[in-house]
């Protein structure tokens, strides 16, 4: 169950590419395993430079780490503060949390101590960021790969974005505090790291249809991890010491991925959208919501059933004529986009997505250069491209024996809401994912009937 990818070839790296680009890997150490957090004080020794900070938790993480953190920090100056969420719902990485953790630094801090995961690691990266002094992070659930990422995931006006930030120097993952986290926590962290079949795929398309950048080595850093948690996902979902130990070090390596790359592209794909999608739209939806990575996952079994759908249909070529000759206009996709996001969201938002949604509108000649590769050789386009993507039924099998949920109504998601976070996801983010591939070659309607069918 080891991983042979060693993180200490990584952590604090600047790597020469022959991409032509260095990875620069900024967090420094990731210590993993049982009894790791009664080390905190040595690993601020080693990456903090005062003895004054702040430590951040929100009332969950505070009693189940938080608090015994704080007391393992003798002779040094740290004050905790325990972030609140609204009246109602849970804690978000919003403008609201992020303006309550920054006036609760009162005075000068030397680094910032996150005790939790998702939204707290977000929120505290990015206020470190703000006041250039260094975090360092205690994970508390191995429930998603943002750890080392050097994005942070935001809500600002009401719309998903990822933001630069300054990762956290050191991680600390103990294998006693992961292994008890909520089922749904584990199940979320193996749902966001099996997605990457998606999301690599993903970037890899966008390179080869649009000419983006993109890497291999980036991808090949959790290649390996994904392929050893898809088989020991019965043991993951069980707790198992060593199983849990191998999803937290996969986790970081995926998070350490998108460092390299200096974006989400390698761990984040139409799948993520579709995950966004939900989020923005739930309070005016009346949505409930579930943990990210159990969205995700049921979004990338989606995701890859339509990559086997587009690969299937165009097997023998694409049409370029008769595609640009029924595509819809620019300005007919924006009144589409505001007539949807409208009700759902913010007027500023709507206008926003829908500027989105109409700067992936391509001019018909860059779209007849784009689909050309799949109009000329498709068998070579989709021996490319379908490099690092797995059948959809390895991936159910997978999330199942993880006791990940892979349908929409598993997860309080009615028809309605699968259907339009389908048809609409693509609009929320420039990135071109396979949700704008097969609107491009008009085959979204297809994959969205056959879904209702199954669905109804």
């Amino acid at each position: 169950m080891s991983l042979t990818v060693s993180l200490n070839r990584l952590l604090g790296k600047t790597i020469p590419c022959s991409c032509g680009r260095e990875h620069v890997v900024p967090t420094r150490e990731v210590l993993c395993g049982l009894g790791a957090s009664d080390r905190v004080s040595e690993v601020l020794e080693r990456h903090v430079p005062g003895r004054g900070g702040v430590l951040v938790a929100d009332e969950v993480t505070w009693q189940v780490a938080g608090e015994r953190v704080h007391g393992l920090l003798d002779g040094w100056q740290v004050r905790p503060v325990i972030l609140q969420p609204a009246e109602t719902g849970a804690l978000k990485a919003d403008e609201r949390s992020l303006r309550q953790l920054a006036d609760a630094i009162d005075g000068p801090a030397d680094f910032l101590l996150c005790v939790g995961s998702g939204t707290l690691n977000d929120l505290t990266k990015t206020v470190a960021t703000a006041r250039q002094v260094p975090s360092v992070c205690v994970a508390t659930a191995p429930s998603m790969n943002g750890y080392p990422s050097a994005i942070a995931a935001l809500s600002r006006d009401g719309i998903k974005v990822t933001e630069p930030c300054e990762p956290p120097v050191a991680i600390i993952c103990d294998t006693h505090i992961l292994r008890h986290a909520p089922a749904s926590m584990i199940g979320a962290g193996l749902g966001d790291l099996l997605s990457k079949g998606t999301s690599s795929t993903d970037w890899l398309m966008g390179h080869v249809v649009l000419g983006e950048y993109f890497c291999e080595q980036p991808v090949e850093v959790v290649a390996q991890a994904e392929a050893l948690c898809i088989e020991h996902a019965h043991a993951i979902a069980r707790r198992r010491i060593k199983a849990i130990d191998l999803l937290s070090q996969s986790l970081i390596q995926s998070g350490i991925s998108m460092a390299m790359a200096g974006s989400s592209s390698p761990a984040s794909g139409g799948e993520h959208l579709i995950s966004h999608y939900w989020d923005m739209v739930g309070p005016a939806a009346g949505l409930s919501g579930d943990l990210h990575g159990r969205q995700v996952a049921v979004a990338a079994v989606l995701m890859a059933r339509l990559y086997e759908l587009l690969k299937e249909r165009t097997r023998q070529g694409v049409d370029l004529g008769a595609i640009l000759a029924s595509r819809p206009s620019a300005e007919s996709l924006r009144e589409e986009s505001l007539a949807h996001f409208g009700p759902l969201v913010a007027p500023a938002t709507a206008q926003q997505i829908a500027d989105f949604a109409v700067g992936k509108h391509m001019p018909a000649d860059r779209l007849r250069g784009a689909l050309g590769p799949l109009a000329n050789d498709p068998w070579g386009f989709w021996k490319h491209v379908g490099t690092y993507l797995r059948p959809s039924a390895q991936i159910v099998d997978a999330y199942r024996r993880g006791g990940v949920p892979t349908r929409a109504r598993e997860i309080g998601i009615p028809g309605q809401w699968l259907l339009s976070a389908l048809r609409y996801a693509r609009h929320i983010r420039l990135r071109y994912t396979v949700l704008d591939l097969a609107a491009d070659l008009n085959l979204l309607d297809e994959f969205i009937a056959t879904i209702d069918q199954e669905e109804g």
